[in-house]
């Protein structure tokens, strides 16, 4: 089955995306509770 480039670097993209969003929350998330601890 052929896959058209630019609909795979789409998905890669939409993935990178939303892996960078659950880091980001991730870090919000520790720095409250280090600042909660703290």
């Amino acid at each position: 089955m052929y896959i058209p480039r630019s609909s795979r670097w789409t998905k890669n993209k939409t993935k990178d995306r939303n892996t960078g969003i659950k880091i980001f929350f991730i870090n919000i998330f520790s720095f409250n509770m280090y600042l909660y601890v703290v």
